[in-house]
């Protein structure tokens, strides 16, 4: 199939002219594709936070609920630490 060049613009106005099952499909497809993107964004944190963690001698499985508050708070007042 040759391969068309659109705008983001013109796919978006092509979206708004699909019929309801159309539009449900479309959905459908972004949805699944926003979350395999979130799911992969948790795991890159997941695997941040695990090596954060082994480098200060913390084991995350071992944290009360209190301990996981006060981790949270040490690493949002981190310095650099570039929260996003």
């Amino acid at each position: 199939m040759p391969k068309l060049e659109l705008s983001e613009e013109q796919v978006l106005e092509l979206l708004l002219q699909l019929s309801p099952e159309g539009k449900r499909k479309a959905l459908e497809i972004l949805r699944a594709d926003v979350e395999r993107e979130f799911r992969a964004c948790v795991e890159t944190l997941s695997e941040h936070l695990q090596r954060w963690a082994e480098e200060r001698g913390i084991n995350l499985q071992a944290l009360s609920d209190e301990e996981w508050e006060e981790l949270v708070d040490a690493i949002l007042h981190e310095k650099g630490s570039g929260c996003v």
